[in-house]
């Protein structure tokens, strides 16, 4: 979670299995305040384990630059914006794993 006015980011931990991966599961709740331009960002680990041509991932530092940078945007617009950084960060090497994101922010 991104919280606009603070500038800094929070990590939601709760117990449970990923998102979809089981039909059925039964996740716990959870609740969270959001206030005005603060986003929530899911992703699985095929953004930060995104590697380049060294060896080297992507990692969590450069997602939340990522978001720093450009939290002006919509939530598509940030999406978009942080596969673009994945794939240039890469230089054209093939990943194994898959990319998905889910951003949710408060107008």
């Amino acid at each position: 979670m991104y919280r606009a006015k603070t500038k800094s980011f929070e990590e939601l931990k709760t117990d449970g299995f990923i998102i979809g991966g089981i039909c059925d599961f039964k996740y716990k709740d959870a609740t969270v305040n959001l206030d005005g331009d603060d986003m929530l960002l899911y992703y699985t680990d095929g953004i930060t384990e995104y590697f380049n041509q060294k060896d080297e991932q992507f990692g969590e530092d450069r997602l939340k630059n990522v978001i720093e940078k450009n939290y002006n945007l919509s939530s598509k617009e940030i999406c978009n914006k942080i596969i673009e950084e994945v794939q240039k960060y890469s230089g054209g090497r093939e990943q194994a794993d898959d990319m998905t994101l889910l951003s949710i922010k408060i107008n």
